[in-house]
């Protein structure tokens, strides 16, 4: 919550809103991102996570029911 939105008309300080992830991204993409950010841009700012196999899966299946206007 402190660098992504996750509901309309919030403002993320660093990173991109997250409330239209289930939209734009691929559930694929998802997960090796939140792997490893680094590996998509070595400069982004986005750190890498120390989450298991299974809390990044949870992890993208939350963002994945992220539709615009939901709000959850």
């Amino acid at each position: 919550s402190s660098c992504h939105s996750v509901q309309a008309g919030n403002i993320p300080h660093s990173g991109p809103e997250l409330y239209t992830a289930g939209e734009r991204l691929q559930p694929d993409y998802m997960v090796e991102y939140i792997r490893n950010p680094q590996k998509f841009d070595p400069h982004i700012w986005m750190p890498k996570l120390e989450l298991t196999d299974a809390d990044i899966q949870k992890l993208t299946g939350y963002l994945v029911s992220m539709k615009q206007g939901d709000g959850k």
